[in-house]
């Protein structure tokens, strides 16, 4: 087995509304803008480019980045947030949009097929009907409980089911993937005897004494079928952390351990990774076939240390080429040493006093030479403002690339090797703020490219996923009130009042290649043709247009495209005008007519 093992950011040291719309013309490149916060849990796409994403909001969300707005409103009163699934084309035109009453704030799983049929799994309380559509299929809970419901290409139901108490879930569902049949699987771990048929039958499994991992499937109407366990765990580990499903349904699970785990549960010998306790985590890599009976399993990683303030060592994602290729990435703090089972190892080495979680990146693919590339630059480090990198999603595309998204903050060298690529995240008075980030990385570990996305406060990375021609889309979060997504040396910016979601797109290369408009339809200006000041303003704004010789027309809009003011300038004329009866937040300021045509923003305070 070769392995190839970079650590691909290190901290761098001193040193129920429903719409079907297929008329709207946009581009990729918007956020999710609205009355109040929303967020988005994961994004995916089928085999026709067509983008889905899923998430929470509350308050009012324009959820069509056109000119055409098309409203959803929360329905919740208790203060939780509404679930939603939204699907646009490549493009950016919004295919259809709906909300769920959950009754509870939490969206945990999302993922999609090929065939563009959609999973989502949550917490609902009440009774809630999940299906959008004019038919009605309620499940009920008195007290939170997690749901499972699916959906076809255009957002019709294809089936829902309860599966779980929130307080005293009889399993705990880590993982969701889709097969190539278009079959789930759910993944998790169980500590006490449960029933994993979510219909009206019953199918129960007994776990070990300390827990037991499990594997349940469902077919393509939701319809149980079997469930397996996989592992049994000991008492100091949590079971796998990541899960991945072949072409011809192999089974693959990764994790970190520190006591003995028994990876053979139907066997008559037990296959144990740890001999016994150590105080150090040890990684590991099993493989199941499709009816659960154990394939191969081996420590992948040993004597990782664990030295971080922040976050535990751990394997985040795992990806699996059909040629067995076998790509993770995770976090670790001090040092991880990888090993391929001819015994070569491929240690990854942070500074000695690094406090921080690093992210590293490796791949196994048949049997040739170890290679190993590590990060060895030192920048900037304040112990008490420790910095990290966390990979929240990762997709390969068909050139192998590994294209990961996250979170980073501080400043980070994301080169694996002695060249540099540093990203560094915005600061305000308190430190350095979470900043989003997406890099690429070629299958021999060499970087293709890394784009950090400045955000007025914070953003977050959320999702990512490959569409044709290798074509790269993503989501995430950023907070009030900007945000620039277009990476290179010009400026694309989407703004926002609170904390909202964002999709945008790039070529294979990290180029953006679209131009974006805003959610609301106000097109954004690269160029300013007029002055606008002061800005923020709480009474006053003044305009000055910049050598325009005839009449112009003067809007003030709100996020929701409203037209609040419109007047008429003169020539180079400095126009005044009266904003004090404006409530607090963010506005755009559209100038119209002779040689301008221009957008700014405007924040009143």
């Amino acid at each position: 087995m070769n392995i190839y093992t970079l650590r691909i950011a290190r901290t761098v040291l001193s040193t129920a509304a429903f719409f079907f719309v297929t008329s709207s013309i946009a581009q990729p490149g918007f956020s999710l803008n609205g009355t109040s916060h929303n967020t988005v849990v994961g994004i995916a796409s089928d085999k026709n480019d067509n983008i889905y994403i899923a998430g929470t909001f509350g308050g009012t969300v324009d959820f069509d980045p056109s000119s055409a707005n098309r409203p959803i409103i929360s329905n919740n009163t208790n203060g939780f947030l509404d679930a939603y699934v939204a699907s646009y084309t490549h493009a950016g035109v919004l295919r259809f949009a709906f909300s769920l009453p959950i009754g509870y704030p939490e969206i945990e799983r999302f993922g999609a097929d090929k065939n563009g049929n959609t999973f989502l799994i949550g917490n609902f309380m009440g009774s809630v009907d999940f299906d959008p559509g004019a038919g009605e299929k309620k499940l009920h809970a008195p007290q939170p409980a997690q749901f499972l419901t699916s959906y076809d290409a255009n957002g019709n139901l294809r089936f829902a089911h309860k599966l779980n108490g929130y307080y005293d879930p009889q399993y705990i569902i880590k993982a969701a993937l889709f097969d190539k049949h278009g079959k789930i699987h759910l993944f998790g771990t169980f500590s006490n005897e449960a029933d994993f048929d979510p219909g009206q039958g019953e199918y129960k499994l007994t776990p070990s004494a300390e827990g037991s991992a499990f594997v349940s499937l469902l077919d393509t109407n939701g319809v149980f079928i079997s469930a397996y366990a996989l592992i049994e765990l000991s008492k100091y580990t949590a079971g796998p952390s990541a899960y991945a499903i072949d072409s011809s349904g192999i089974i693959y699970c990764a994790g970190a351990s520190q006591g003995k785990e028994d990876f053979d549960v139907s066997g008559d010998t037990a296959f144990i990774v740890n001999e016994e306790y150590t105080k150090r985590q040890h990684f590991y890599l099993a493989k199941y076939s499709p009816a659960g009976l154990l394939q191969d399993a081996s420590l992948i990683a040993k004597d990782v240390k664990d030295e971080s303030l922040l976050l535990n060592p751990q394997i985040t994602h795992l990806q699996i080429v059909n040629n067995g290729e076998v790509y993770m990435a995770g976090i670790f703090c001090d040092t991880v040493d990888f090993i391929s089972k001819k015994g070569r190892n491929g240690k990854l080495i942070a500074t000695a006093d690094d406090i921080s979680a690093n992210m590293f990146l490796v791949r196994y693919i048949s049997d040739s030479k170890l290679m190993t590339e590590r990060l060895d630059h030192e920048i900037y480090n304040d112990v008490s403002d420790p910095s990290y990198a966390v990979p929240v999603s990762m997709a390969l595309d068909e050139k192998g690339n590994a294209i990961i998204t996250g979170v980073f903050k501080g400043h980070l060298d994301f080169t694996p090797n002695i060249d540099t690529t540093i990203l560094r995240s915005p600061t305000i008075n308190t430190g350095f703020v979470k900043n989003a980030f997406l890099a690429s990385y070629r299958p021999n570990g060499t970087l293709n490219f890394a784009h950090s996305f400045t955000a007025s406060t914070s953003s977050e990375g959320k999702g990512v996923c490959i569409g044709s021609n290798n074509r790269i889309f993503m989501t995430g979060e950023f907070k009030a009130d900007s945000m620039d997504i277009d990476p290179s040396a010009k400026t694309y910016s989407l703004y926002t009042e609170h904390s909202v979601s964002f999709i945008t797109g790039f070529d294979e290369n990290g180029n953006f290649t679209q131009i974006p408009i805003e959610p609301t339809g106000i097109k954004h200006s690269e160029t300013n043709n007029f002055r606008l000041y002061p800005n923020p303003a709480t009474n006053v704004i003044t305009l000055s247009l910049n050598n325009n010789l005839e009449a112009c027309t003067v809007e003030i809009l709100n996020l929701q495209g409203s037209v609040l003011h419109s007047t008429t300038i003169n020539q180079s004329e400095l126009l005044e005008i009266n904003i004090g009866y404006l409530s607090a937040g963010l506005y755009f300021v559209r100038i119209t007519g002779g040689q301008i045509n221009s957008t700014q923003r405007l924040i009143v305070r």
